[in-house]
């Protein structure tokens, strides 16, 4: 790290705003990985703890997020949050969201297909899926409450004493 005796920041800051730089200068693109405390210590001539805690302000300030066993990644929102693109799901998240369900089904598909035949390859297939999942959480998370939403609008539809109170329900709330 440069020596610059004029420096007030902290050291974990001087190793974040290093980062936040890589990212604003596009050197760090959503979803590229981060290097890791060790790296950046070195890099920025700090502890390891020291880098430590910048990594963990870099998650807590939504700009960079750990998959257990894979390593810190740049938050697909970095760009977002740093101001550099307006914030917000629209078409590109439903785009995103298309895709991730497609290989969702895909290679969860393959794990059933596997699942009688080649016990490995099925659960190799099942870790594909889980590492894939990892890596967009906020697109599992859509998933996962969308297949609830169907699941319990089904349930409501085939039960006629459920799907009137919910709809006697549904109006009171909407005179409230």
């Amino acid at each position: 790290m440069e020596g610059n005796s004029q420096d007030t920041r902290s050291y974990y800051r001087r190793v974040m705003d290093g980062v936040i730089e890589e990212i604003r200068a596009g050197r760090m693109a959503p979803d590229a990985p981060v290097p890791s405390a060790a790296k950046l210590a070195e890099q920025y001539g700090v502890s390891v703890p020291t880098a430590q805690r910048a990594l963990r302000e870099l998650k807590v300030a939504g700009l960079t997020r750990a998959v257990p066993g894979m390593g810190t990644f740049v938050h697909r929102d970095a760009p977002a949050v740093l101001g550099l693109v307006p914030r917000g799901g629209g078409a590109d998240f439903e785009a995103r969201f298309a895709e991730f369900q497609e290989a969702t089904e895909r290679l969860l598909g393959r794990y059933v297909d596997l699942r009688d035949i080649d016990e490995a390859a099925a659960a190799q297939a099942h870790e594909s899926w889980r590492n894939y999942a990892k890596l967009h959480p906020d697109l599992l998370a859509e998933l996962l409450i969308r297949d609830k939403i169907a699941e319990l609008e089904s349930i409501r539809r085939r039960d006629p004493a459920l799907d009137a109170f919910t709809r006697s329900n549904d109006q009171g709330d909407s005179g409230a």
